[in-house]
């Protein structure tokens, strides 16, 4: 049973944090200029509130203002979707003990990126409850089902 409650959660963290890991390799393949690929991109929206709501269980970026973060998007060049979602991974590496600036999130390759989360979700694995897990696991279920 343990067994089975590992690689279930393993599977829900990574579509969580990934969706579709092999849709990475397949959209790789399909932008022809590498440096067009962004890895935030398969990230869903909606995965934000998720996060926050049964993972993180706190406020992220829901807080933040809309200036705020339209501010630090011209600061740093990229799409306020893309700076809520590259602030949900600095948080939750973070939340381990390990920093990155916005700066070395948006400068890291996508292999990395993937490393960095695999780990987190081992650790996370690790320290989560069975009755945390459950309502994950519930809570995630009704979030692909209205993705789909």
């Amino acid at each position: 049973m343990k067994k089975i409650i590992q690689k279930t959660f393993c599977l829900l963290a990574i579509a969580l944090f990934l969706t579709c890991a092999t849709n990475i390799f397949v959209k790789q393949q399909a932008i022809t200029n590498a440096a067009e690929f962004d890895i935030y991109s398969l990230f869903p929206d909606n995965h934000i509130e998720f996060y926050e709501k049964f993972i993180a269980k706190e406020s992220v970026v829901s807080h933040l203002s809309e200036r705020r973060l339209a501010r630090q998007s011209e600061q740093y060049n990229i799409s306020t979707v893309k700076l809520k979602k590259i602030i949900i991974v600095q948080h939750a590496l973070g939340s381990q003990g390990t920093s990155y600036s916005i700066d070395e999130l948006i400068a890291m390759n996508p292999a990395t990126i993937i490393k960095l989360v695999l780990n987190y979700i081992d650790n996370l694995k690790k320290t989560l409850s069975p009755e945390d897990f459950k309502i994950i696991e519930t809570e995630y279920a009704k979030l692909t089902k209205k993705q789909n």
